[in-house]
């Protein structure tokens, strides 16, 4: 076999026994420029390819796990541009000052695809509030107040440091006001309604529009013999503008007589702000109809969230508020701040544990607890959510501050007002930009997709709240159920509320639902228990949809919120929009 023989490379020298060895030449050392522009030219390359996996990465799951780290980030392609023009318009009134956005990206890891509005139901709380609070009972032991050992002295401590707090944040001074804990506002006004000394002259005033809590209270008056009176706000004003002018007597009881009226700081229906100025009118005589003395109950539920109250300035008898409305944890407590001199005249009859120091098995003789807040809290009080009260007021305090606040179980008048102020703007700026989108809506024909109910026309922010409550139209001009535009909402994450939001007076006054149609309505579900849609009645809503925004609502929350509606029902009939859900239901389908 013949085998050929592999050639030589072209570089490599024949070997010769007559040759010389060749030199070869030493390779030149790289210069310290040169070294470092490989360097550069590294890094750069290096940082291409990082970029181009990236956006290899967000083509794919990216944009789900950018939602799920900072959950408040918009999703909606013209958002940028319609931010933009937002922050023009309300430059100064939105985001204190920037730090919403932050503190929506790391503070908020609960709402993951959620989009919050019902803030007039409940707030939100932070997850550095939680934080604080776990370290609190971390660190220290808390016990039943009503012993004498190291932990219960340490609840009691709490407990009062809180009283002292809650006084603070509304200006109250101690010497003039107690604060009375209760499980929440319904709690806090039942109180009023059970011990207030009623009379067969006595007269509950309320306005039409207030929260079923509050109507309640007639139910113990009349039981005691009294009268009660329902008025509205412009009835007020006309009374008050004829007894200023002409004079008007009053008529009925004696100078000794207790009435009691009550209304919203601001209507958890419609985000009417009521003018406080009524307090010391029917203190002062201006206003009331009749001969005695009026005490003045105030529900702030749906008020203090996002407003100053300021009880130097304007002082009701009664004033009843749930922190949890405020911010969000810790649910089920609230007060009743009570003016001393108004708390006196409560009688209570049922004692318990902790609001008498003696009592005696067989005969009837008891004595009451000397402080007054003591005698209204029957048992042994939440005191682990009362330590937590401070942590809530650090959570408002720090939308004014790049740090988390440590004085919220003692902050100074000046930095309550500041931070109110702040709130009031940020929310007042959300709520006009989605009335004004959403009420400028309309359909392809002209016809327009909303009708509102309130003062959110007047753009008015000392007259108007955070709360919108509508009713959506079709383009036939007819309107949406919003049972099913509720459900759907669900579906998308959207946390709104529908009905009457338990205010049943402003819901049928700005609805102009007759009283007999409620009455028809209740003997038909008594008659039908098969999920009859109770939205709409003879072709007219009994209900509306509620949304309702807080000091955590972002640009972004509005603008789906927006788009949702906007969208969803743009150019369709309610039939249309019907026979959707219907077929997706079948489907299993979320995407119609």
């Amino acid at each position: 076999m013949t085998q050929r023989a592999r050639s030589q490379p072209l570089d490599t020298p024949v070997p010769s026994s007559t040759s010389q060895p060749r030199s070869v030449p030493q390779k030149r050392g790289r210069t310290g420029l040169e070294k470092c522009l490989l360097t550069v030219l590294l890094i750069l390359t290096i940082g291409l390819l990082c970029f181009l996996s990236f956006l290899l990465y967000q083509s794919t799951n990216g944009p789900e796990r950018i939602k799920t780290a900072i959950p408040k980030l918009g999703e909606f392609s013209q958002l940028t541009e319609s931010k933009a023009k937002f922050l023009a318009q309300n430059k100064g009134l939105y985001g204190y000052n920037g730090r919403i956005d932050h503190i929506a990206a790391t503070q908020l890891p609960h709402m993951k695809d959620q989009t919050y509005a019902d803030y007039a139901g409940s707030g939100v709380y932070q997850k550095r509030q939680i934080e604080a609070v776990m370290k609190n009972l971390e660190s220290n032991l808390y016990g039943n107040a009503h012993s004498i050992n190291p932990s219960a002295k340490n609840s009691d401590r709490t407990i009062q440091e809180a009283r002292n707090a809650v006084l603070k944040w509304f200006n109250a001074d101690p010497k003039e006001y107690t604060v009375i804990f209760t499980p929440g506002t319904t709690g806090a006004i039942k109180i009023v309604g059970e011990t207030f000394p009623w009379s067969t002259e006595s007269t509950f005033l309320y306005t039409r529009s207030n929260h079923n809590s509050v109507l309640g209270v007639r139910e113990y008056a009349l039981d005691k013999g009294a009268t009660f009176e329902c008025i509205d706000l412009d009835s007020l004003k006309s009374e008050f503008d004829v007894r200023s002018s002409q004079g008007l007597p009053k008529s009925g009881g004696t100078d000794e007589t207790n009435h009691l009226f009550a209304f919203p700081a601001e209507c958890n229906y419609s985000g009417e702000k009521y003018p406080l100025d009524l307090i010391e009118k029917f203190k002062n005589g201006s206003l009331g109809m009749k001969k005695g003395k009026y005490y003045v109950l105030l529900d702030a539920a749906a008020f203090v969230p996002t407003s100053k109250l300021d009880l130097s300035k304007y002082k009701p008898d009664f004033v009843t508020v749930s922190f949890y409305k405020m911010f969000g944890y810790p649910s089920g407590l609230g007060a009743l701040i009570a003016k001393n001199s108004a708390a006196n005249i409560l009688h209570k009859s049922f004692f318990s544990g902790g609001t008498v120091s003696l009592s005696i098995a067989d005969d009837d003789f008891i004595q009451w607890m000397p402080e007054m807040c003591s005698r209204f809290e029957d048992g042994t009080l939440p005191f682990l959510n009362i330590a937590a009260l401070k942590y809530g007021f650090d959570a408002l305090l720090s939308t004014q501050s790049d740090e988390w606040p440590t004085n919220g179980g003692d902050p100074s008048w000046e930095d309550v007002k500041k931070t109110m102020d702040g709130i009031t703007a940020h929310t007042f700026a959300l709520q006009d930009y989605f009335y004004r989108e959403l009420s400028s809506a309309t359909h392809e024909n002209g016809k327009p997709m909303a009708e509102f109910y309130g003062h959110h026309d007047r753009h008015n922010i000392r007259e108007q709240g955070p709360i919108l409550n509508f009713n959506m139209l079709d383009a036939s001009g007819k309107y949406f159920g919003f049972f099913e535009i509720s459900a759907l909402a669900a579906k998308k994450g959207l946390n709104i509320r529908t009905g009457c939001s338990c205010n049943p007076g402003a819901c049928y006054d700005y609805l102009n639902v007759p009283t007999t149609l409620i009455k028809d309505t209740v003997a038909h579900i008594h008659h039908n228990s098969c999920g009859e849609r109770l939205d709409i009645v003879s072709g007219h809503p009994i209900g509306s949809i509620r949304v309702s925004l807080g000091y955590l609502t972002t640009f972004e929350d509005v603008e789906k919120l927006k788009t949702f509606f906007i969208d969803t029902l743009r150019n369709k009939t309610d039939q249309q929009f019907l026979d959707e859900q219907q077929l997706q239901t079948r489907m299993g389908d979320d995407s119609l």
